[in-house]
């Protein structure tokens, strides 16, 4: 992992929030845009930390969606995480905090480095022409229909794939959501004994 290439994108990433890059996994080094894929399922977070909730997602994306999908040579389905250095009414990610979080996915996973925390310009910044699909908690999910609007969530060039989530003790889940917009999907369903997870939970108890 070559810090050097991650504070040389990371400055270019904070200026210009077309720009995106990625920790690859394989190459254990930063690379310019998004896991090239006709198919790009996105598990976006702040991940602090990386949790087994995380994980029961994210490695539940093969078996929901992978199958499904054509069997074309161009189809080529990536999943990836993705990270913001901009975030929704937080301090942005400084480049030490930031770099910490990534080492996290070191010999795991690769992940998305993007300047944008809205789903609306993460769009904007990796859409290729091809489809995206984005996997998000219930939680993600009511406050992106608050914030934009059934009919502003339905206007992305995206689809969504909602998983449930443990809130205040009760099991929530898409059926549970008015007004659903047209390209929410329902997740699998996830053992729940990983539903309850939380990184503030987490923080706290460490602390």
């Amino acid at each position: 992992m070559h810090v050097e290439n991650f504070l040389e994108f990371y400055n270019l990433c904070k200026s210009d929030p077309s720009f995106v890059f990625r920790y690859d996994k394989d190459d254990n080094d930063f690379k310019i845009g998004t896991p090239s894929s006709h198919y790009l399922h996105i598990f976006p977070g702040s991940f602090n930390p990386l949790h087994a909730g995380h994980r029961a997602i994210f490695d539940r994306i093969d078996i929901e969606v992978f199958n499904d999908l054509p069997k074309k040579a161009y189809s080529n389905p990536r999943k990836t995480y993705e990270i913001s250095i901009n975030r929704f009414e937080k301090e942005a990610l400084e480049a030490e905090i930031l770099l910490d979080r990534i080492k996290q996915f070191e010999g795991y996973s690769s992940i998305v480095i993007s300047n944008n925390a809205l789903f609306i310009d993460k769009i904007g910044s990796m859409y290729r022409d091809n489809n995206l699909f984005f996997h998000i908690g219930y939680d993600t999910a009511e406050r992106l229909v608050k914030y934009h609007g059934k009919l502003g969530v339905q206007g992305m060039r995206a689809s969504f794939f909602v998983y449930s989530r443990k809130i205040n003790d009760s099991i929530q889940s898409l059926k549970n959501m008015p007004n659903t917009p047209s390209n929410f999907i329902e997740g699998i369903e996830i053992p729940e004994e990983f539903l309850g997870f939380s990184s503030t939970k987490i923080r706290s108890e460490i602390k």
